[in-house]
């Protein structure tokens, strides 16, 4: 089974598609480096094995972006 989430950037965005067990370890490495990840809509980074494959095949929208600055 294949998961699409989005890249989102100020560029835009690109739909990645991955087989399911590969994209739990995707989201999981961008997380950890610096990236948003969020699963119909709940922030998703900081939950260390909260994310399941049938939790991606059940999502209806994955997306990842870059981590907001602010002051």
């Amino acid at each position: 089974m294949l998961v699409t989430f989005k890249m989102v950037s100020c560029e835009g965005h690109i739909e990645v598609t991955l087989p399911v067990w590969e994209a739990v370890e995707e989201l999981a490495r961008l997380s950890a480096s610096s990236k948003w990840v969020y699963i119909d809509g709940q922030f998703w980074n900081g939950k260390p094995n909260a994310c399941t494959e049938t939790m991606l095949l059940e999502a209806e929208d994955i997306t990842v972006t870059n981590q907001l600055a602010g002051g």
